[in-house]
């Protein structure tokens, strides 16, 4: 998204806030001009409680060198007078779990049939989108990634075999997974764990469909979990390991990015 905090936060000054089409957004949420996020990131961050995620760590397919070093940084943050502890949170390794069939099915609901809009919800639908998109479905659906393939016939096979039980399911299970980071969140301002469980794969030549497609799921272990729940995440560089970067991912509290942003603006600092 960008190379530097400060770009992150100027790019929230412009993104942020209500814009009356958007029915997801509270009416608690202010219109623009927002907080300038790009001034706020150099505040203070003593008193600023961490949490280290046990279960972010240590996957199978974790490298242990990005889990130490990402550990190490954590930990780190102390010096600055931040409140640092690891915590236990269960069911953090249910969450990929849980956004598989809502993944799957909500893309083959939402980009195959729905044309990339999908339906029911409220608000603006942009219909010159859902035109050229259908259309390009129809025309060139041969030069989808093979991601995108793998999610096709995965959400449609889930669709027709188990008639949406297991998408019905994780979306029931997920408001129980946001209330338990929401309950973390009470004593923790932030949640820390590795972005990725490894460093960056070694590039092959044409591998097979399966090879692609678990490549591309093997890196979503901990950021998939809130792309159900929507808290508000961010990756921050902390170091490399055999000359390939590692990050170590923010999390906060709906709508407070302003924390991640001031810790996110220290760690970057304090490393250069």
């Amino acid at each position: 998204m960008a190379n530097s905090t400060e770009n992150v936060a100027l790019l929230l000054e412009v993104i942020a806030g209500r814009d009356g089409l958007d029915p997801r957004q509270p009416e608690s949420l202010p219109y623009p001009p927002v907080k300038e996020y790009s001034k706020l990131i150099k505040g203070e961050v003593k008193g600023v409680r961490v949490g280290i995620v046990k279960e972010g760590f240590g996957w199978d397919n974790s490298e242990k060198d990005v889990d130490e070093l990402v550990m190490t940084s954590a930990k780190s943050l102390e010096k600055f007078g931040i409140k640092v502890e690891e915590i236990s949170i269960p069911m953090h390794r249910l969450g990929l779990d849980i956004w598989m069939p809502i993944g799957m099915e909500g893309a083959m609901a939402t980009m195959i049939l729905g044309s990339g809009l999908g339906w029911g919800r409220k608000g603006l639908f942009e219909t010159s989108i859902a035109e050229f998109f259908g259309n390009a479905l129809k025309a060139k659906a041969r030069d989808l990634p093979n991601t995108v393939k793998g999610v096709i016939l995965l959400g449609y096979f889930m669709i027709n075999k188990y008639n949406s039980k297991y998408y019905a399911k994780a979306r029931n299970l997920s408001h129980i997974l946001k209330d338990t980071y929401d309950e973390a969140l009470k004593k923790y301002d932030i949640l820390i764990m590795p972005t990725t469980p490894m460093k960056a794969m070694r590039y092959k030549e044409n591998p097979s469909f399966q090879e692609y497609v678990m490549m591309a799921l093997s890196m979503v272990n901990n950021t998939a979990p809130f792309d159900v729940t929507g808290h508000p995440a961010m990756s921050i560089p902390v170091g490399y390991s055999n000359g390939l970067p590692v990050g170590m991912m923010l999390v906060g509290r709906h709508f407070e990015e302003e924390t991640i942003l001031k810790l996110s603006n220290l760690i970057e600092q304090s490393t250069k």
